[in-house]
């Protein structure tokens, strides 16, 4: 019997220097559905100052790590060439050495981890202070069967133990919210089969907070569709 190896990954810091970055991430942001307007406007300083350290997800080489690229490329074939190497001296760590073997890499997702600074403004803030932020978490739809997220959580979450900040905060769309099927037809999207705050909870986020109207996706009749979400955290030690 074949025993198929688990699939591993590593993440590689964004060099928000690089065109090549730059211009992967927002492509990658559109096929997400929200932020790509974000990279150049904010994210890029967000990075270079270190409040964001921001990555990409990839693949380590496996014997299936080509038909898994394979498959993603299919559905994103304007993602086929591989970026290089971070070289900027401000980047962040990458969770893996460099290999000198493999001077470019394709990415399949990206995670972020942001510090106080880049707490967004308004009702959007995460309301507290000494966390870490796990933000714009984007897998590539057609390899999402393949736990990959929970590698890329396992990784930012062990980056973010042992470096001073009390708890790990995120957000994403609440399950039930007014009006939350008819956006899905009118966007053209099917309903989610899995819900996504309990996948947080299995991993021990605990919800702390609500926000009504947090987001909104506009249809093609103009139609504006809101979005509520829910805020969760995850003590990594101590109080907050």
């Amino acid at each position: 019997m074949t025993i198929i190896p688990p699939t591993q990954i590593q993440l590689i810091p964004w060099d928000p220097n690089s065109e090549e970055h730059i211009n992967r991430l927002i492509l990658q942001r559109l096929a997400c559905g929200w932020g790509a307007e974000n990279v150049r406007e904010t994210w890029c300083k967000q990075q270079q100052e270190g409040h964001k350290s921001l990555h990409w997800i990839v693949l380590k080489p496996t014997p299936q790590t080509p038909l898994q690229l394979t498959t993603h490329l299919t559905s994103f074939p304007q993602e086929s060439t591989p970026l290089p190497y971070p070289t900027s001296p401000n980047t962040p760590h990458s969770s893996h050495p460099r290999s000198e073997e493999h001077s470019s890499f394709i990415p399949i997702g990206h995670i972020s981890l942001d510090a106080d600074e880049a707490d967004p403004p308004g009702k959007l803030s995460y309301d507290l202070q000494n966390v870490f932020r796990i933000t714009a978490f984007y897998i590539s739809k057609p390899l999402q069967g393949l736990k990959v997220g929970s590698l890329a959580m396992d990784e930012v979450e062990r980056m973010a133990k042992g470096r001073g900040r009390k708890a790990l905060v995120l957000s994403t769309a609440a399950d039930e919210y007014p009006g939350r099927e008819g956006r899905f037809v009118a966007m053209g999207k099917t309903l989610p089969v899995h819900s996504v705050s309990k996948w947080y909870a299995r991993r021990g986020y605990e919800l702390y907070k609500t926000v009504e109207e947090a987001w909104f996706d506009v249809d093609s009749t103009g139609k504006t569709w809101h979005i509520s979400a829910v805020f969760m955290k995850k003590d990594i030690g101590g109080e907050l």
